[in-house]
């Protein structure tokens, strides 16, 4: 990219020679003056596109949708499985008695 920019710099003055000296330029240089009729602008700012919340509810809404699984859902699995590794001790240690 560099070398083509390069190589159109050097064909520029010889393609047109009137490229050359500035009373060309000054010649056919045109300005443009721009106004505004109101001088206030409107300030914008960025923010996050997702916090923390956002992306957990739609991860939850996916999962929801999609497999039929909600947040309820998986306390309800670990605590099945918490209760039933507990009580399965409990009733280990009463036939070890």
């Amino acid at each position: 990219m560099a070398a083509s920019c390069a190589r159109f710099l050097l064909l520029v003055p010889d393609e047109n020679p009137e490229y050359e000296n500035d009373t060309y330029v000054a010649n056919n240089l045109a300005i443009l003056n721009v106004y505004f009729k109101h001088l206030h602008f409107m300030r914008q700012e960025r923010g996050e596109l997702f916090g923390f919340v956002d992306l957990f509810s739609n991860i939850g809404g996916l999962m929801g949708l999609c497999c039929g699984l909600s947040a309820v859902s998986v306390v309800e699995v670990i605590y099945f499985f918490s209760m039933r590794l507990y009580f399965n001790r409990a009733m280990h240690r009463k036939e070890v008695l």
